[in-house]
């Protein structure tokens, strides 16, 4: 494993052309088109195709490609260059062709206007966020929060409710920083700060009880949390003055140009480690992994020039050091994505969860318990090889679909096989997680994250908040031109239709209610919790 993550970090090697990452929209040689995502797959693994496929260059072209719809009656969604999000927000319709438009936003991303008496930016859906963050700097300007991938468009990350981590001021979410929006969005800037930021690893004993603290105690602070290791890295970020010495750089190494037989040897690595049931193998791999990322800092470099890791603090830009990115740049097909979709990288499934901010110590105490009761000590394991369990603060939303309260977002990245069909090793353990997130402790799921199932009860009962939302969406779209099947499940226009099939559990398509809706065919059966009460699981049991 440390050979494999040596081998990724050793860039740049040789350059070749045309090797930018897959369009998630495309037509193939018979002309038929799709609209997928940066992981070639939804959280429903089902098909999107399209009748036709635009591609805008500016406001004029967008909106007759709208009033073309409009006139012909046809279904319509926006897709980004990079769509990243799991579910088929992107997906117009029913996704059976058929009366189908995709818009792409992939060319309408040229225009990023600064006014700088004014303090805000005005910019094209499509624009890249780190194009944003770079020109709105140029002009002494920062915007005060962003989601820290680089690589997602303005209007992809307003659509999904992405955010970074705070509570201070309008909170970490872009969509709170939005003064104005037609076709184009304009931003709230701010002068340009810097930013200190120190990692901090120490036992996870007193999680619980610190957590709130924390994020009251530093503006963009964070917690990586390794549960199967009993520890904790506080990431302490806040502001400091511009002429504080330091140009660090955020080069999250998740997020770097990666060689790509390295990223083919890790899945490798892993589907072995699944194969053979090997918690043991995942706990020697994440161990390793998780050492050699915190000697380099995350990927946090302490001068841009130098591109080194010395030590901590590291002080730099608010622009350099609140997002990371750079893979979708790179032209060169040995230098990838870890997730691109066009080999075979890594795959997997990510679950974003915002858990009030009173309930929060109560739901990691309840994470504890369950780690401490599995009879398999290696449990926990699997999710230390992607990002630990993300904890970032989430402040309450104005926004009508915006998170309701002031909460801690649970990030779970985790292991996803190709075969829907085939369950994950120690599948139980993170089911109960998400259970017990969303129906013991109010839980609001992130709109471009999770299983399906996670958002089953969203649009049940009475929601004044929700009821605003379609009331407006159906004055501007009377005839849901814009809505979908997925969208019209989420609202609780459509039945959530929960299919309880055989093997619906194993990828969130239900809550397993029978042993057939696991694998028992694998060993893999529908077992009461083990710590949250209303939990039912798919749990491997050797007979």
């Amino acid at each position: 494993m440390r050979m494999f993550l040596a081998l990724a970090l050793a860039t740049p090697l040789l350059l070749l052309a045309d090797a930018f990452p897959p369009d998630p929209a495309f037509c193939d040689d018979s002309g038929d088109c799709f609209i997928t995502n940066a992981y070639g797959t939804w959280n429903t693994r089902q098909v999107c195709k399209v009748s036709q496929i635009v591609y805008p260059s500016n406001e004029e072209e967008l909106l007759e490609a709208v009033g073309y719809g409009a006139k012909n009656k046809l279904k319509m969604k926006a897709v980004t260059k990079s769509s990243h999000s799991l579910p088929p927000l992107a997906c117009p319709g029913d996704g059976g062709a058929a009366g189908l438009l995709a818009i792409s936003t992939a060319n309408y991303s040229r225009g990023i206007a600064v006014d700088v008496a004014s303090k805000a930016v005005e910019v094209d859906g499509g624009a890249q966020l780190q194009a944003v963050l770079d020109e709105a700097a140029r002009h002494g300007l920062a915007l005060a929060t962003s989601p820290y991938w680089n690589g997602l468009s303005v209007a992809g990350i307003l659509s999904t409710g992405s955010h970074g981590s705070s509570w201070r001021g309008k909170g970490g979410a872009l969509h709170d920083h939005v003064l104005k929006l037609r076709m184009v969005v304009t931003l709230e800037l701010e002068p340009m700060f810097k930013r200190s930021v120190t990692n901090v690893g120490t036992s996870d004993v007193g999680l619980e009880d610190k957590i709130v603290a924390f994020g009251n105690e530093h503006e963009f602070g964070d917690v990586i949390w390794y549960p199967s290791k009993r520890e904790a890295v506080y990431r302490i970020d806040d502001r400091v003055p511009v002429d504080i010495p330091g140009d660090g750089v955020n080069d999250f190494i998740g997020f770097q140009p990666t060689l790509a037989p390295a990223i083919v040897a890790q899945r490798a690595l892993e589907e072995t480690l699944e194969a053979t049931r090997s918690s043991i193998g995942k706990c020697s791999a994440s161990q390793t992994q998780v050492s050699l990322l915190q000697s380099l800092g995350y990927g946090l470099k302490n001068t841009r020039s130098l591109g080194l890791f010395t030590g901590y603090p590291v002080v730099g830009f608010q622009h350099k050091i609140q997002t990371a990115g750079g893979c979708q740049d790179s032209a060169s097909r040995l230098l990838i994505c870890g997730w691109d979709s066009a080999r075979n990288a890594l795959f997997y499934l990510e679950s974003g969860i915002t858990i009030p901010a009173q309930s929060i110590a109560a739901f990691i105490a309840d994470v504890k318990h369950l780690r401490d009761s599995h009879p398999d000590a290696g449990a926990l394991c699997g999710i230390d090889l992607y990002t630990g369990v993300l904890l970032r603060y989430v402040a309450a939303s104005r926004a009508l679909l915006g998170k309701p309260f002031d909460g801690v977002d649970v990030g779970l990245t985790y292991y996803r096989s190709r075969n829907g069909s085939v369950p994950r090793l120690n599948m139980d353990v993170w089911q109960e997680v998400e259970q017990m997130a969303i129906s013991k402790y109010g839980g609001v799921p992130h709109w471009g994250k999770n299983t399906p199932v996670t958002f089953s009860n969203l649009g049940t009962g009475s929601s004044p908040v929700l009821e605003r939302f379609v009331g407006a969406m159906r004055r501007m779209d009377p005839d849901g031109l814009f809505s979908s099947t997925w969208s019209d499940r989420l609202l609780g226009i459509q039945a959530f239709g929960t299919v309880m099939a055989a093997g619906c559990a194993l990828e969130g398509l239900c809550i397993c209610a029978r042993d057939e809706h696991c694998a028992p065919e694998k060993s893999y059966y529908c077992r009461p919790r083990r710590v949250f009460t209303a939990a039912m699981v798919c749990r491997y049991e050797n007979a």
